[in-house]
């Protein structure tokens, strides 16, 4: 079916439903689960790491088509060699190293073929793309969101919504600025470890669609990032040959993990909500018209950042804050950020200590919080002049746990007043209870369960489910 060209939309659907009843009832319930943002995360131990790292490097050297990878060596060993980018790959592919050497060969084959011989031993910057990539980009119709999903997840969409925005001049402009957007998001490690889900809204996208159907880049074949989930939105029936037509072009391991959507913008987005999307984020008006205004500040802050990389500076800017990252700011939308929730939710399991000790004592009560958020894997984040999110100090992020303390004595009731036992703090997927007894790995209500000893009489007992 894949090398037909001629593609009936029956056809796929029957194929699509074969495709799931070859599957295992466990590998249709883990798609399943994706689709619907409960994740299972792979641990990622030293030991794995480094075991990892040295399997991708022994593949690397067997491959018999490497000769791409080492012209690349020759040029820039550095680049390929780099810890961070192998890392890229091989989360990519679950860890799977013979898989995560294969996409890494694909990915410096395609950056020839879609950027030119330049980039094979670089990062791909702004200043590659010629001035139709350019006018297309800075159109709007690609985008990267600019809040995760409810699992911590990034969404990269493309809104051809509006017959008034410009169409991509050659369909390759397309393609270089859905690579450059996925590889931008790809440089976050949470991004990697989570995936990437694709939003299409193609209301607008005939001619888009079948030059890709004859161009048949397969990004997420070679791209470092793993697409655990897509969505395709349409508003008539009238488009099914073209969701035919894009099935095709997924292949057999991404089709189980797209959905379609017929209907009107707002009887998609109310699909899309079930499915953990962030919505209300989405750079579009109710009457279906794309803003842009987001797209170009964050196309500005890139230039920023590659300006510095170029110049080999450090960079240390955060464009999308983690689920658990607390943010400083006001208003609305920064207090009820999913990492801010866990700060208060926090801060209301320690209350009665914080109440309880003299003023000597509640610095120590202060240490203990933030042991606790880091120890989740919180950072504290605030918006520098240019947009970034950017870490501040330890000294900064305990003077916002203090004032969190005081501002909310009045409003917290202690924790153990208003909750039985087990005593428990909900944080979207992830529970935490305050616990006694000994550090160890359990379960608990069916979720995986880990003691972090903090130095103190008390320790706290981090669980992750569902």
């Amino acid at each position: 079916m894949d090398n037909n060209s001629k593609v009936i939309p029956r056809d796929i659907d029957a194929i699509l439903a074969a495709e799931l009843n070859e599957m295992t009832f466990y590998e249709r319930e883990k798609i399943y689960e994706e689709l619907h943002g409960v994740l299972t995360e792979i641990e990622e131990t030293n030991d794995l790491l480094e075991t990892s790292l040295q399997q991708l490097d022994q593949v690397l050297q067997k491959l018999p088509n490497r000769a791409i990878y080492e012209r690349a060596r020759e040029i820039n060993s550095h680049y390929v060699e780099d810890r961070s980018f192998r890392l890229m790959f091989l989360r990519s592919e679950y860890f799977h190293a013979e898989k995560a050497a294969i996409r890494l060969l694909k990915f410096l084959e395609n950056k020839v073929k879609f950027f030119g011989q330049d980039t094979l031993a670089r990062p791909i910057y702004l200043t590659d793309f010629n001035d139709d990539d350019m006018r297309f980009l800075k159109g709007g119709i690609i985008q990267l969101i600019p809040v995760r999903d409810q699992s911590g997840r990034v969404i990269v969409a493309d809104f051809n919504m509006d017959p008034n925005i410009e169409q991509p001049k050659h369909i390759d402009n397309y393609i270089r600025t859905v690579v450059y957007t996925l590889l931008a998001a790809a440089e976050d490690v949470e991004t990697q470890k989570r995936g990437v889900i694709g939003l299409f809204y193609f209301t607008n996208a005939v001619s888009t669609v079948k030059q890709l159907f004859e161009r048949r880049p397969k990004i997420f074949d070679w791209v470092p990032l793993k697409a655990v989930a897509g969505h395709f939105c349409f508003e008539d029936s009238r488009f099914r040959v073209m969701k035919a037509l894009l099935m095709v072009l997924m292949g057999k391991e991404r089709r189980v993990r797209v959905r379609v959507h017929e209907g009107s913008h707002t009887e998609c987005q109310y699909k899309l909500m079930t499915f953990g999307l962030p919505v209300r984020n989405f750079p579009v008006t109710y009457e279906g018209e794309l803003k842009t205004s987001s797209h170009l500040t964050w196309l500005a802050r890139r230039k920023t950042k590659e300006k510095a990389l170029e110049a080999g500076k450090t960079f240390h800017g955060i464009d999308i804050p983690g689920k658990k990252d607390a943010l400083f700011g006001r208003g609305k939308v920064i207090q009820d950020y999913s990492g801010n929730v866990l700060m208060r939710n926090l801060i209301a399991q320690f209350m009665s200590e914080y109440r309880r000790v003299a003023k000597k004592g509640k610095g120590k009560v202060i240490s203990e919080v933030m042991d606790v958020m880091k120890a989740l894997g919180c950072r504290f984040l605030k918006r520098d002049a240019s947009g970034w999110w950017v870490e501040v100090s330890d000294e900064t992020a305990r003077e916002k746990i203090s004032m969190t303390f005081r501002t909310s004595r009045s409003k917290i009731v202690p924790q153990e007043r208003i909750m039985a036992s087990p005593q428990s703090l909900h944080y979207g997927a992830g529970i935490l209870e305050r616990d006694t007894k000994k550090p160890k790995r359990h379960e608990s209500d069916g979720n995986d369960c880990i003691d972090y000893s903090l130095g103190s009489s008390s320790q706290w007992l981090i669980c992750y489910g569902v």
